[in-house]
């Protein structure tokens, strides 16, 4: 899955990907310069699931890259030590990409759902418009006309 990141001059984003199970992909991204980043992201999935860790510094002293304190999700573990547990920004994927802002210091983790399925859908949507008359890549490219023969006349030994 290709990533373009665009950023200011001096932008630091880094991006991975881990393949999930059967149709799920999970793409981290780490903005470790100190201005807003936006990145494009081709995602041939069908939804998207965003979770963010962001520097918090709730002194108001513009610390990013150090800020005390990094929320998950805008949440943090309790006092007790106990985590109240994520609360992912969902949405649907259009047009085959995704935008998302990073600020300065931020960490996300976009997990995109169903590219399996969108992909199967183009195989389908394809044979449909073969099966209707659309010419195939070899019929254009005129190969392979002699080598499939449905039924051969004559004999055959």
């Amino acid at each position: 899955m290709p990533v373009t990141v665009s950023a200011p001059q001096g932008g630091q984003v880094k991006a991975w990907r881990v393949d999930g199970a059967a149709s799920e992909r999970r793409l981290f991204l780490v903005n470790k310069g100190d201005q807003r980043v936006s990145v494009d992201v081709a995602a041939p999935g069908a939804r998207y699931e965003i979770d963010r860790m962001t520097p918090d510094d709730p002194s108001d002293g513009g610390r990013n890259l150090d800020a005390p304190g990094i929320p998950i999700d805008g949440r943090t573990v309790n006092a007790d030590g106990s985590w109240p547990g994520f609360r992912s920004t969902v949405g649907e994927i259009h047009a085959g990409h995704l935008q998302i802002t990073l600020g300065a210091g931020e960490t996300a983790v976009v997990t995109l759902h169903g590219h399996d399925e969108e992909m199967g859908r183009q195989v389908y949507d394809l044979l449909l418009e073969v099966a209707s008359g659309r010419r195939s890549a070899s019929e254009e490219l005129a190969l392979g006309g002699e080598e499939i023969v449905p039924w051969q006349l004559g004999a055959v030994l």
